[in-house]
Order: C-alpha cells, then sequence, then structure tokens
C-alpha cells in the first residue's frame, strides 16, 4: 500500500495502463453484460458498464488482447471492489481485482502492458 498525493492509500500492488478493451461480463447465474476496460494491470481493472454490480460479487471477465498481430482470450475471475455511479450519466465505474486468470492470462497481461 502506498500513499499517494490524494492523500488516500493505494492498495494496487501492480502498475496499470489506460486501455480500450471490451469485455463481457458473466455472473454466476450465466447472465452476461457488455463493458469497456479503461485500464488494466495483472491484478485487475476498471471497467464501465450500464449496470451496478454489488461490490463482492464474483463475475467472469472475458477480453481479447491483440499481441504480435494475435488475438489471445482472458478468462478472469474476478472480484467487485467498487461500483460508483458516474455523475449525469447512466453507466457505473467497476473496479475488479482478479482472482485467477486462466492459462497464461497473467503473462499475456503484462505482455500487453509492456508493449503499450
Amino acid at each position: 500500500m502506498v500513499n499517494n498525493d490524494a492523500g488516500f492509500v493505494e492498495r494496487r500492488q501492480h502498475p496499470r495502463i489506460i486501455s480500450k478493451i471490451i469485455a463481457t461480463f458473466t455472473d454466476d447465474s450465466g447472465k452476461q453484460a457488455r463493458s469497456l476496460i479503461y485500464d488494466i494491470s495483472i491484478g485487475g481493472a476498471n471497467a464501465e458498464c450500464f449496470f451496478s454490480p454489488r461490490v463482492g460479487t464474483r463475475l467472469l471477465v472475458s477480453f481479447l488482447l491483440t499481441l504480435d498481430d494475435e488475438k489471445h482470450k482472458i478468462d478472469a475471475i474476478s472480484e467487485v471492489v467498487h461500483c460508483i455511479c458516474i455523475p449525469d450519466e447512466k453507466r457505473f465505474s467497476v473496479g475488479l481485482s482478479f482472482l485467477k486468470l486462466a492459462r497464461n492470462g497473467a503473462e499475456l497481461i503484462q505482455q500487453y502492458i509492456d508493449t503499450h
């Protein structure tokens, strides 16, 4: 944890980069929703969506990363760590912690970060 200039404790353990990655959220019942990941690290992501998942909810977050002109599907079992309504809009900012990344997901995300 790091104290930052804004006066709050930073809990992120991994550097994040700004991104524009389309993702699909799937809940335990199988209900799906599209979202836009706007920053990502190997430990989690922030996304915008049109619904408000509860903090603590587990979601399967699926998205594609393009590396060296190849598309790689990433599946991440994730936990919602915050959900904030974006003022004057009908969208929500959702903070996600990646609990488990399938296959070589962490390595692919790190490679994506390193090349962007």
